[in-house]
């Protein structure tokens, strides 16, 4: 599974992904990330909640990145010439029942 800013936004999701991949042995599924991913995330809970110290803030991305550590990934390449659309934009397209506010 390739993590994304949104799934590590809310703590319940969160919370429960990593219960069930600690839980499981690490056998049911890898987490994948990027920094760009953890430096997203930090930036929303910052910009959320501006009066976290370190150990809140950066705490919580430190523990994300020891707790899925083996789903790191570097050293990737983009092509230019790719077209990379946001998943969570196409399905507010394709259902527009769906749409509703979401703010980080």
């Amino acid at each position: 599974m390739f993590w994304s800013m949104r799934m590590c936004f809310s703590r319940t999701l969160r919370d429960w992904l990593a219960l069930l991949y600690l839980r499981s042995g690490q056998t049911m599924f890898e987490v994948m990330w990027t920094d760009d991913i953890m430096v997203e995330f930090q930036y929303h809970l910052r910009k959320k909640n501006p009066f976290l110290d370190d150990a809140q803030c950066g705490g919580v991305r430190r523990n994300l990145e020891d707790t899925f550590a083996s789903g790191r990934v570097r050293n990737f390449t983009i092509n230019p010439d790719g077209h990379y659309p946001d998943i969570v934009t196409l399905m507010f397209i394709a259902q527009p029942s769906m749409r509703r506010q979401t703010s980080f």
